[in-house]
Order: C-alpha cells, then sequence, then structure tokens
C-alpha cells in the first residue's frame, strides 16, 4: 500500500474570516476587525449583516472590495433567522473548503493570530 501524500497545511490565504455585525454601535470596532484580518493576509474576509440595513448599506460602501494584498472582503445580508446562529450560517453557506474563522464584531486580531490558529493544521 503507497502512503498517501500529505496535504500542505493551510496558510493565512487559505483561511476565510466570518465577521457577524448587528448594530452600528460596534462600528469601530468591526472596521478594526476587517482590517485586523486583511492585514494578516487571510485570504476573504466574510462580513454578515444581521438584519439592519443602515449598517448593511455603511458596511458595503466602507469595506467591501479587494485589498491591496489580495483579500477579498465581502459584506452580505444574513439571510436567515435574526441572531448569531443565523449570520453564522449565512456565511457557512457561502465557502467551500479551506479553514472558516469565526470572529466578533467587537474583536480586533492581534499579529500572529491566524498563523496561531492555523498552526495546529
Amino acid at each position: 500500500m503507497r502512503p498517501r501524500p500529505a496535504e500542505a497545511a493551510p496558510t493565512p490565504a487559505d483561511a476565510t474570516v466570518v465577521v457577524c455585525a448587528y448594530t452600528l454601535d460596534r462600528w469601530d470596532d468591526l472596521v478594526s476587525g476587517v482590517r485586523g484580518s486583511v492585514d494578516q493576509g487571510v485570504g476573504r474576509v466574510v462580513v454578515v449583516i444581521d438584519h439592519n440595513d443602515d449598517l448593511l448599506t455603511r458596511a458595503r460602501e466602507a469595506l467591501a472590495g479587494r485589498s491591496e494584498g489580495g483579500t477579498l472582503v465581502e459584506v452580505v445580508p444574513n439571510l436567515r433567522v435574526q441572531g448569531a446562529s443565523g449570520a453564522r450560517n449565512t456565511a457557512i453557506d457561502m465557502v467551500e473548503g479551506g479553514v472558516v474563522v469565526f470572529l466578533d464584531d467587537d474583536a480586533t486580531p492581534q499579529p500572529g493570530w491566524i498563523e496561531a490558529l492555523l498552526e495546529p493544521y
């Protein structure tokens, strides 16, 4: 029997960070978390806005697009029941393969955060 080749460990570019948000009161934190993820070179950031049209509009205008480093930032509405689980499941429906990391909307990742999360892989 031939041994299976080892799969390459995931890199930050293989990771998708999901941030679910519901209120404009945490706007500065949300922006900091998204930028912190982009700065660490993750491949994709999905921001799911939980039934708040004003926040959805603002986030699409300010955050959506591709960074200079290549990170794709998508801002989408929660298409499921209101709340964290519905918002997270909306994001999971959009992600194919790779590593999915959930970040609270009031958290900012510290340098080395994504590498530390990927290390066990």
